[in-house]
C-alpha cells in the first residue's frame, strides 16, 4: 500500500533534506508551516543553518520538474513530493493553540490521517510530537534509517584458538595465506595454550602485527588492543586512510593517536609524511555559544581540546626532565610553526585538507549527516582518525544507535581503506583510584 509520509523539520534537519528522495514509490509531504520553521532557521549558525538552507535547496530544485509543489512534483519511483498548505480543518483537543508551529503540522496530519487512516505517517524525532499525534489517533514515528543495531556493532577484532606450529609459521613467514572468511582489515588474534601472535586478516592472508613497535620517544603499547590500534595508526594513508577507535576514556584512543601523529609530521619538511596534525572535537556547545565566547579561534577551542593539549605535553615530557614551563614553549612552537594546528568542525565543510594527520574526538556526539561530512573533507595523502565512545553520549538528540560513531563505524566495516578498533573495558590504563572510582561511584 502507497503511504504518506509527513516530514517534521527536525527530520529534514537532521538528514539535510536527503530524506524527501529516500522514501521510495511513497508520498512525501512537508507542510507550510515546516517550510516557515526552514526559512526561519537558514540563518542560525553552524550545522542547524547550513542543514536548513540544504533542505531549502533541495526543495527549490524541483522548479524545473513536471508538476506542482502543492500538486505533487515525481520522486523516487513513483513517489510524489507536495507541500501541504496547512489545511487546519482537522479537529483538535480542547485547549490547542493553533498559534504553535508544532499544534498546526499536528492538526493538517489529523486531516490527511481522515482521508488516509492506515497509510499516512508523521515523521519526526521529537517525542513530544509524537506523543501529541499518537493522543490525536495519528501514526507517529521516527526516522531510523540512520540508526544501528547495537547488538551488532562491529569490534573490528576476533580471537582464534590454534596450535603452536601455526603461532610458530606466523613468526617465520610473517604472511600465511587462508581460505577463510574474514572481514577485511578486521584484527585476528591467535592463541595457543599461553602463547599468541596479533594479525590482520587482508587479501585473503593473515600478517603479523609486531607487538612492541614504538613510536615518538619509545611510546609503545602496553596491552593487545593498542597493539593493533597503533598498527592502524602507523600504516600509510593511501592503504589505510580512516582510522575508528572506539572505547571508554583510559584506554589510550587520544595519546595512541597523537603519538603517532607526531611521529609521523614532527620531523624535517623532507622525510615527514604529513605536513601537519589537525586537532578537534565534537562539542555540546552550539556554534553561537562559540562564537560568542572571547579571544581567537585557538583560545575559543582550548578548553574544549584540553585532553589534546594535555597528552601533547606528556608526550613531550616523556623521558625527559624539563619543567613544564619548557614543555609549554615547546607546545607553543608547534603551533606556530604549524606543526599542530586547532580546527574547529564548524569552520571544516568546504574544505578540502590534503597530507595532514587529522584527528576528531568525541565524535560519538556528532550526527551520521557531520560525519559525513566530515569523512569527505579528507583530501589526497591525508589520515583521518575517528575517536569515541558509544556508551558516553551527551547530546539529546542522539543515541547508541543513532550517533555518527556507530554510524560510520557500521557503514565502513570491511571497507579495505578503514581499519577500526573497539577497545576492550580491560585495556584500560587509567590509574589505580580513576580504575576503582569507576567501578564503584
Amino acid at each position: 500500500m502507497k503511504k504518506t509520509y509527513i516530514l517534521d523539520t527536525n527530520i529534514l534537519i537532521q538528514t539535510d533534506g536527503e530524506i524527501i528522495f529516500s522514501l521510495d514509490d511513497n508520498d512525501v509531504v512537508i507542510t507550510n508551516t515546516t517550510l516557515e520553521e526552514l526559512d526561519h532557521l537558514k540563518t542560525a549558525p553552524g550545522e542547524t543553518g547550513y542543514s536548513a538552507r540544504e533542505s531549502i535547496r533541495k526543495i527549490f530544485s524541483f522548479r524545473h520538474s513536471e508538476g506542482s509543489y502543492t500538486g505533487g512534483y515525481p520522486v523516487g519511483n513513483g513517489g510524489t513530493f507536495r507541500i501541504e498548505m496547512d489545511h487546519l480543518d482537522g479537529s483538535l483537543p480542547q485547549g490547542w493553540s493553533l498559534d504553535k508551529p508544532d499544534n498546526r503540522i499536528i492538526a493538517a496530519a489529523r486531516s490527511m490521517t481522515d482521508e488516509n487512516p492506515e497509510g499516512t505517517f508523521l515523521i519526526t524525532n521529537d517525542a513530544a510530537m509524537r506523543i501529541k499525534a499518537l493522543a490525536n489517533g495519528i501514526h507517529a514515528q521516527g526516522y531510523h534509517n540512520d540508526e544501528v543495531d547495537v547488538n551488532k556493532i562491529y569490534k573490528g577484532r576476533i580471537e582464534v584458538e590454534t596450535d603452536q606450529a601455526t603461532i610458530d609459521n606466523l613468526y617465520e613467514l610473517r604472511d600465511i595465506s587462508t581460505e577463510d572468511e574474514l572481514v577485511e582489515n578486521e584484527f585476528v588474534r591467535f592463541k595457543a595454550d599461553n602463547h599468541s601472535a596479533l594479525t590482520y586478516y587482508k587479501d585473503k592472508a593473515y600478517h603479523l602485527i609486531d607487538p612492541k613497535m614504538t613510536v615518538f620517544g619509545g611510546v609503545r603499547p602496553k596491552n593487545e588492543g593498542q597493539a593493533f590500534a597503533l598498527h592502524a595508526l602507523t600504516a600509510p594513508a593511501d592503504e589505510i586512510p580512516l582510522v575508528i577507535l572506539k572505547g571508554e576514556a583510559g584506554t589510550g584512543k587520544t595519546y595512541l593517536s597523537l603519538a603517532a601523529a607526531l611521529d609521523q609530521t614532527y620531523d624535517s619538511a623532507s622525510t615527514r609524511l604529513y605536513d601537519q596534525v589537525i586537532i578537534t572535537r565534537s562539542n555540546t556547545l552550539s556554534d553561537a555559544d562559540i562564537g560568542f565566547l572571547p579571544g581567537t579561534l585557538e583560545e575559543k577551542m582550548t578548553p574544549l581540546l584540553a585532553p589534546f593539549y594535555d597528552n601533547v605535553r606528556e608526550l613531550l615530557r616523556k623521558g625527559s626532565k624539563e619543567d613544564f614551563a619548557q614543555i609549554d614553549m615547546q607546545v607553543q612552537d608547534m603551533m606556530q610553526t604549524g606543526v599542530i594546528n586547532i580546527c574547529s568542525l564548524a569552520y571544516i565543510r568546504g574544505r578540502s585538507i590534503p597530507r595532514s594527520f587529522m584527528i576528531v574526538d568525541e565524535v560519538q556526539n556528532m550526527s551520521p549527516i557531520q560525519v559525513k561530512s566530515l569523512v569527505t573533507r579528507a583530501g589526497l595523502g591525508t589520515k583521518l582518525v575517528l575517536l569515541g565512545d558509544p556508551d558516553q553520549i551527551d547530546t539529546p538528540k542522539l543515541s547508541k544507535r543513532s550517533n555518527g560513531l556507530s554510524y560510520i563505524a557500521e557503514k565502513m566495516a570491511g571497507n579495505p581503506l578503514c581499519m577500526q578498533l573497539t577497545f576492550k573495558d580491560t585495556e584500560s590504563v587509567r590509574s589505580p583510584l580513576a580504575t576503582a572510582a569507576a567501578k564503584i561511584l
